[in-house]
């Protein structure tokens, strides 16, 4: 598993051939998301591999974090990968799913975590 804040824009990992998501922690329901650009490239090849945006987008607690799964893809090969992510600051990171618990944290003025809080997760 490989994790660092949102807030790093790049950061450089291995990955071996398998399948891996993308997920974000902070909380269960994310705005935004369409706006947001994201790269993951091959270091050795400049191959740009393919982040699929998953249609259902399951929440799980990983290490004790809310996360939401949002992306996934395919390595062919083990090498040395890059992960760019373009303005992060769009995103919106909300506790939870519902809408009537969204409006009523809104109302608490608890309802968003700011983009800086929010982790990358892949595994």
């Amino acid at each position: 598993m490989i994790k660092f804040p949102i807030t790093e824009n790049k950061k450089e990992f291995e990955l071996s051939y398998g399948f891996y998501y993308l997920y974000f922690s902070g909380g269960f329901s994310l705005e935004n998301l369409d706006q947001l650009e994201i790269q993951l490239l091959n270091t050795k090849t400049s191959e740009t591999i393919t982040l699929k945006e998953k249609l259902l987008k399951p929440r799980e607690i990983i290490n004790g974090e809310k996360v939401i799964c949002c992306f996934e893809f395919q390595i062919n090969n083990f090498a040395l990968y890059k992960l760019k992510i373009k303005n992060p600051e769009i995103l919106v990171m909300k506790n939870s799913a519902l809408i009537s618990v969204n409006l009523i944290q809104k109302l608490l003025s608890k309802s968003n975590f700011g983009w800086e809080n929010i982790n990358v997760i892949i595994k």
